[in-house]
């Protein structure tokens, strides 16, 4: 919910007036704060504060920090000048650069509800929630009928897990100025998980008056599995604010859209070229000539080493990956962290924050660290580093894991794939990376500490199949679900349910279509989200599984087959339509892969009349699965080593 937050500042400006007891401290204090430097100083500071703020306003914030660096060398320690450079190296992107300068500013002003908006606004984008409260709290305090920091208290207390307060304040932002666009557009995001039909009347409300509200609005349409009509959007949003975020939600969009076939992927993808800035390439100069280290310079860069299911396979393989022969650096690009970014830290080598570097900076570290390969794990998922991707930091390039298709970058050489989720011919034209395919598996999933233990086949107590369904919301398109409704009616008395699925609009649209084609309310079953140990403990519940389409299951998949429930998939033409496919392939059953929708009824048909022969496979699954090349991390981890080396005997190909 931070960007409307982000558009936020609040400067003490040389020629404002003063705003009263609340912003200026007590005499005492005032005159210690400005003590530092003579009142010809000061105004020789404030001249140039002022020059420094016409040039922000203009958009030259590297010509504004020259200004403001002036002002304080003429009057050291002038708050207003603090103050106005922490504001404009924030503006820069530099906010920890920014913080050491407004804690000043706030030292020297306390009792302003202008430094403590600044300070607090900055430390709350650095993550440092419990001071950013108190600090906007006490701007409140000293000016209740301050809008923009009730904006960003909102934004500080969702980050925090704290929702309630977060509606609350922006209710009173709301009060202040009835109607406020930016405000309400908070106010969706805020409630367009637990909510989302409250979060559909808001864009309503507002979607004409601002293209970029588009975007949020297909993304609300997209999580309640609405993605004919959320790709329009996402169309209609890039055509009116082109750029490389619209285009990015456009591209995920497409993910999930069964009607976009594989010609439509890399023309699109290609698109986003246009948007990145690629001036001055870092690694432009010689990169390619250079020889690569005798021990491998191996850089992951990812917004993920967190609790995200593409930490859970990567983990794997940075615990078992020889690091004789690869150096390994991590460069995470999120401002939160958890358990499992310390578990990641402690497996690195080289751990490298860089959520708060632009993308010269960031490319330059990993220049100056020498990475001979540098792996993305995001494509165009949150949080991505396309803007690093497009500087060349390092001679080869690939992606893996997290975006599972093109990113389309022309200096992303690679991407990571298997045999079976791009079979050889039949995705090549949908990527502008050449493909290197790993034996067996892309897949190594490690499963969780605590995993419950398969419980009996429900089927025997229930005295019907119960089919289940465990892939997010949007990814339930139309034809999935009419698909799954077709199997329904041919298991008489069959049960579905659907997991994480939130009430209103997203429950009534699933049972509404599956209603069409003959399956009655009563056979259908909705959960909402759930903690972790419910969501595996809610397998004790389901015979059979059966899989998205056109974007198919991948962490799901796994933990599906790990709590010993079989899972049908419909094999597609793109990547994202193959993960079912390829982890099925892995493990060992092709049988459960359905080339159509008329197989994929048959198969579910076939498992679903065998209670006995299901009643084995439940027992003997999570053996089969562990024993898999899924869960082998050391034979995958050389493999994966296999194919870092064919990449650096490519790369002349590719240069």
């Amino acid at each position: 919910m931070g960007f409307f937050a982000n558009w936020f500042k609040s400067k003490a400006k040389p020629a404002d007036p003063p705003a009263g007891p609340p912003v200026e401290p007590p005499a005492a204090a005032s005159q210690n704060a400005e003590s530092a430097a003579s009142a010809p100083a000061q105004q020789q500071a404030d001249a140039l504060i002022a020059e420094g703020n016409a040039l922000e306003d203009a958009g030259d914030i590297q010509a504004a920090i020259g200004k403001y660096e002036q002002a304080l060398a003429a009057a050291p320690g002038y708050w207003r000048a603090l103050l106005n450079l922490g504001i404009a190296f924030d503006a820069e992107g530099n906010v920890r650069q920014a913080v050491p300068m407004l804690r000043q500013a706030h030292a020297l002003h306390p009792q302003s509800h202008i430094t403590c908006y600044n300070l607090g606004r900055a430390l709350a984008k650095t993550g440092d929630y419990a001071p950013a409260i108190e600090l906007l709290q006490t701007a409140l305090r000293l000016k209740p009928d301050f809008f923009e920091a009730h904006i960003v208290l909102a934004d500080a207390y969702e980050e925090n897990q704290l929702p309630n307060e977060a509606l609350r304040q922006l209710n009173q932002a709301l009060a202040l100025r009835p109607g406020h666009t930016g405000a309400l557009r908070n106010k969706a995001i805020l409630l367009k998980d637990e909510h989302p039909d409250e979060a559909e009347a808001i864009y309503e409300e507002i979607i004409d008056q601002a293209p970029d509200l588009l975007t949020g609005y297909a993304q609300l349409l997209l999580a309640r599995g609405e993605s004919e009509r959320a790709f329009e959007f996402h169309k209609r949003a890039f055509e009116s604010n082109s750029g490389a975020e619209s285009l990015g939600a456009l591209l995920m969009s497409m993910c999930y859209t069964a009607s976009v076939s594989g010609a439509d992927l890399l023309p699109w993808h290609r698109k986003i070229n246009a948007f990145l800035d690629k001036t001055g390439s870092i690694g432009a100069i010689g990169a390619k000539d250079n020889e690569l280290h005798e021990k491998i310079r191996l850089g992951f860069i990812s917004p993920d080493f967190r609790r995200h299911p593409v930490a859970y396979f990567a983990e794997p393989l940075f615990e078992n990956i020889d690091k004789e022969k690869f150096d390994i650096f991590m460069y995470f690009s999120h401002e939160k962290k958890d358990d499992l970014t310390e578990r990641f830290r402690a497996l690195a080598p080289h751990w490298r924050e860089i959520i708060d570097l632009n993308a010269r900076s960031a490319a330059r570290q990993i220049r100056e660290d020498g990475i001979d390969i540098l792996i993305d794990l995001a494509g165009h998922t949150a949080g991505n580093r396309r803007d690093v991707l497009a500087l060349k930091p390092a001679p080869i390039q690939a992606t893996w894991l997290g975006y599972i298709g093109t990113t389309g970058i022309d200096e992303v050489d690679f991407r990571i794939v298997d045999e079976t989720s791009d079979p050889p011919g039949m995705t090549e034209n949908q990527h502008s990376e050449t493909l290197i395919r790993l034996p067996l598996t892309q897949w190594c999933y490690k499963p969780q500490p605590n995993t419950p233990a398969v419980s009996p086949l429900p089927a025997l107590a229930n005295g019907c199949i119960t089919f289940g369904s465990f892939n997010q919301c949007a990814k339930l398109s139309d034809p999935c679900l009419q698909m799954w409704a077709r199997l329904m009616q041919q298991v008489p008395g069959s049960r579905i349910q659907f997991m994480a699925i939130a009430e209103g609009k997203a429950r009534e649209r699933i049972a509404a279509l599956l209603g069409q084609h003959g399956i009655e309310r009563q056979r259908i079953t909705f959960h909402k989200r759930v903690p972790w140990t419910q969501y595996f403990n809610s397998y004790a519940q389901v015979d059979i599984a059966l899989d998205s389409w056109p974007y198919t299951g991948g962490t799901t998949t796994c933990d599906t087959l790990l709590m010993g429930v079989p899972v049908i998939t419909l094999a597609g033409t793109r990547s994202v339509a193959r993960s079912g496919a390829s982890l099925l392939t892995a493990l060992g059953h092709p049988e459960w892969i359905a080339q159509t929708p008329d197989q994929f009824v048959q198969i579910g048909v076939q498992l679903a009349s065998d209670l006995p022969a299901l009643e084995r496979l439940r027992a003997s699954l999570r053996e089969q699965f562990m024993a898999s090349p899924i869960a082998d991390a050391a034979g995958f981890a050389r493999r994966f080593e296999n194919a870092m080396m064919q990449m650096c005997d490519l790369r002349t190909v590719i240069s």
